[in-house]
Order: C-alpha cells, then structure tokens, then sequence
C-alpha cells in the first residue's frame, strides 16, 4: 500500500511533483543553517580546530526519478549517492575527492584520525589515505542494502557498485529502462553504466 506522503504529491501530478522538490530543496536550506550554527558555536568556543566535522546523509532522495517519491524501494543513484563532507584539523581542505567511498568507512577513518587502532575484522577502509593524498582510491566496489524494502523470497534486494557498473536488485523495477518480465515475487535487476548513461535509463541486464 503506498505511503501517504507519496500517494497525495504523486496524485497531484506535475504541479504536487513540483511542489514536493520545492519542499526538499527548503529543507535542505534548513540543514544549511543548522550546520552553519554548530560551526559557529564551535568557531565561538575556540574548539573548531580541534574536532573533527563530519556532514554526511544516511540516503538520497528520489525527487520524481525512476518514477518513485522518497526512498527505500529502490537503489537508483539519487538515493545511494550521498554527500559526505570531512574537516579535519591539521589536513588542507577545500579538497573534492571522487573516489569511490562507504558508509561503513567511516569508523576506521575516524579512528586512525584519533589515533585509535580499528578492529581487525571491520568492513571499512580508512579513508585517511584519501584525505592526505597519499592514495586516490580505497575500494573498486561498495555493497548497498536497507531501507524500508522488506525481504521476499531468498533473493536479496540490494545494489554492487563497482565503477562504472551499477548492479541493482529491486522490486520497484529498472525504471524507464524497464526489463524483462518477472515472476511473482522476483525483484527486477538492473545493470547500469554510470559513465555512459549516469540517468540509468538503459539497463543492460
């Protein structure tokens, strides 16, 4: 059953559509001005440059794109792509980076940063290579799962980033690029090349 929050801005079409992005782009204007108050309570209190800043999302949003509102049904770039933003005293900033990166990276990097020894056994990579410049790259591949979509069958849901390969697995299907048919229960799969087709509207599954 669709959510609310979804069903109402989708029935309005175009004009509610609009309305929704509208509303995304002010919030996002809000968060602006939260971050900009914890810097300049830091910045007042002499801290600023002794603690490390981290802006990151836990997910991206689909504004209308692949035909699906919000989150959670599908991994399509617009939600799976999200800012990560690092301020780390003593390290030039104004650096973009684009390396391919994960979630699940950021407790080793801020324990190397702290000086701290991550467990042996941890998933991520620090990205302290990254941030010094000593390396360009600290993965070729990033798994992706959760989100609201519940678990059908033994075939999981989910996406494998492995540049410029996407790989989903989805219920909501492959979008405008559509796919072969599908059995009951059987989520869509998705293949995507980034660099050639980066609005994922040809599937090569």
């Amino acid at each position: 059953m669709p959510r609310p929050a979804t069903w109402k801005p989708g029935a309005a079409g175009a004009a509610g559509v609009e309305v929704w992005r509208q509303r995304y782009k002010e919030s996002v204007a809000r968060t602006d001005q939260d971050i900009k108050a914890i810097w300049d309570a830091l910045e007042d209190s002499g801290r600023l440059d002794r603690t490390i800043l981290v802006v990151v999302a836990d997910h991206g949003e689909s504004l209308d794109d692949h035909n699906e509102l919000l989150h959670g049904d599908a991994y399509f770039e617009g939600v799976v792509r999200v800012p990560l933003v690092m301020r780390v005293p003593g390290l030039d900033g104004g650096k973009a980076v684009d390396a391919l990166v994960s979630q699940v990276d950021l407790a080793p990097t801020l324990l190397s940063l702290v000086g701290a020894l991550p467990p042996a056994d941890i998933d991520g990579r620090s990205l302290v290579p990254l941030l010094t410049g000593e390396s360009d790259e600290v993965r070729g591949t990033t798994l992706v799962e959760g989100g609201v979509t519940r678990q059908v069958g033994d075939i999981p849901r989910g996406a494998v980033i492995s540049p410029p390969w996407a790989l989903l697995r989805q219920d909501r299907g492959c979008g405008e690029a559509g796919g072969p048919p599908r059995k009951p229960g059987e989520p869509a799969t998705c293949l995507f090349n980034l660099e050639e087709d980066p609005g994922q509207t040809r599937n090569f599954a």
